[in-house]
């Protein structure tokens, strides 16, 4: 919240080939400290997938002394993520970014979007319908099995083209899609704000499904049936239920 008791998104997570870009909310609006909590938030909530990570950080335009900065590193520390790079637009801030030994760049097109603004802040050319913690377009596709001792992690969604063998693990930010059969561990909706996070598999005989923070084992009638076909796992009430899942199959047309 805000001073005028107004909701606002500070934080934003976008995946790149580099690693994890985090962009903070640089409307002087807002007090810099409560953009902190909600970073310290949303690390939180996703440290399954954050912690150890690489970040870049986009402050925008926002300006940064000592203290804010270093409360900036804190939070990250505690996370034992390593900051790649710092992207400002101020002077000041990147002075600050200088003396951490921090490497750091200007804004451009390839590393940053426009400001963040806070809904309700007045800025009619802000994002429309607030911001979002992960950019969703960007799923993973494997095309092969996912075999024992691999775990694969990504921010978003992961669509396999494979089975994902008993001792294999995938770590989703969002959904996971397997075309094939899951005797592996799944955890999905890992950034956050993933109740809305679904598991679909043609097979499901998991070790061990997780949906945000709720956790099922898989040794259980339920999802070790063999005649239940295709079916999808989501969060209902704090409880992972299965559904059918019936893929839906059309005809090219020529």
């Amino acid at each position: 919240m805000n001073a005028t008791g107004k909701k606002f998104e500070a934080v934003t997570i976008k995946g790149t080939a580099g690693g994890l870009l985090c962009r903070l909310l640089d409307d002087e609006s807002i007090e810099f400290s409560d953009v902190l909590a909600e970073l310290s938030d949303r690390l939180s909530a996703g440290e399954k997938f954050f912690r150890k990570g690489r970040f870049s950080v986009e402050l925008g335009n926002r300006s940064l002394e000592k203290d804010d900065f270093d409360s900036l590193l804190e939070i990250f520390n505690r996370f034992d993520i390593s900051i790649e790079a710092i992207i400002s637009g101020v002077q000041s801030t990147r002075s600050q970014a200088k003396l951490a030994g921090i490497p750091y760049n200007l804004p451009n097109n390839q590393n940053t979007r426009p400001a963040l603004v806070a809904e309700g802040s007045g800025d009619k050319n802000g994002p429309r319908g607030g911001v979002h913690p992960f950019d969703t377009a960007e799923a993973y596709f494997i095309r092969r099995t996912v075999r024992s001792g691999q775990v694969i992690k990504h921010h978003t969604d992961v669509v396999v083209l494979g089975d994902v063998n008993a001792g294999a693990q995938i770590i989703a930010g969002g959904s996971v899609i397997v075309w094939g059969t899951v005797r592996g561990r799944i955890d999905a909706g890992q950034n956050g704000d993933g109740e809305g996070a679904v598991i679909c598999a043609l097979s499901l005989k998991p070790t061990q499904l997780g949906i945000h923070n709720v956790v099922a084992m898989g040794n259980t009638e339920t999802l070790n049936d063999p005649e239940a076909g295709p079916e999808m796992a989501s969060l209902q009430d704090g409880t992972i239920v299965l559904d059918s899942w019936m893929p839906r199959r059309g005809r090219l047309r020529g």
